[in-house]
């Protein structure tokens, strides 16, 4: 259980994951698949049917986008392709709604085949020829070892300037959480504020306490901040057992802290 459990610990967790749960996902089904035990067929299985039901557009768009794989952009499959042009249009349309001088009749009038979102989605598309030839800055080596280093909302922010649309649409789609686990913390910390023994708090109150508190934790989490990449990747060439043990004890060891 252990591949799966660290799968759920990444994603449990408060760094930008969305670009790595794609490639996570298919290294679990065959790592699970390997694993040398009488029900590994069906727990790989199981995996995958879930994968199935979770898998979107924004799981495929976000491997795309994730510098940790821009290798791989040459070799993507049609479920990121189509996951790519289904959140640029999306994303593009959204911000010509901000953009334009009264949102609220714009949620109302415009739609993906408005002109002007067609034109910035156009734009945006030739922006993403561009990063997939990787031209430019993309054939720096410095760049390269970046992507693998860096978190990927900082490494566009950085290297793709020359590609302000589809940067837009890159960080958006990475900045997006794969869980619940961030309002189930949010809602435990409301419970914790506003109790039987607190009643008399009213909401206004209790919403502006809870927002202090998890402003606090964010500045002193910002005080120390340092990205670390995701979970190593699994060799599903490898011998079945050859780590097991290693894992186990890293496992634990970050379940004790």
């Amino acid at each position: 259980m252990v591949p799966i459990t660290k799968v759920l610990r990444m994603c449990d967790g408060d760094m930008p994951v969305m670009g790595k749960v794609y490639d996570r996902m298919y290294m679990l089904g065959n790592k699970v698949r390997d694993i040398g035990v009488d029900w590994a067929d069906e727990a790989a299985d199981l995996v995958e049917e879930r994968w199935e039901y979770l898998h979107s557009f924004m799981h495929g768009a976000g491997y795309a986008f994730d510098p940790e794989f821009f290798d791989h952009r040459q070799s993507w499959d049609e479920a990121i392709t189509n996951g790519v042009m289904e959140m640029i249009e999306r994303i593009c349309l959204r911000d010509m709604m901000l953009q334009a001088d009264d949102p609220a009749s714009a949620r109302k009038e415009l739609t993906t085949d408005s002109a002007v979102v067609v034109e910035r989605v156009a734009a945006c598309e030739r922006e993403l020829s561009l990063f997939v030839k990787g031209l430019g800055p993309f054939t720096k080596q410095k760049v390269l070892m970046n992507a693998k280093l860096m978190e990927p909302a900082d490494w566009w922010n950085q290297y793709c300037k020359h590609l302000p649309i589809l940067s837009r649409v890159a960080t958006s789609v990475l900045a997006q959480v794969v869980c619940a686990s961030s309002a189930e913390r949010n809602w435990s910390i409301y419970g914790r504020i506003k109790h039987k023994g607190r009643s008399t708090i009213g909401h206004s109150k209790g919403d502006k306490l809870v927002y202090c508190h998890e402003a606090i934790h964010l500045r002193n989490k910002l005080g120390k901040a340092a990205y670390k990449p995701a979970m190593e990747k699994w060799d599903s060439d490898s011998d079945d057992n050859s780590d097991a043990d290693e894992e186990e004890k890293d496992l634990i060891a970050g379940l004790c802290c």
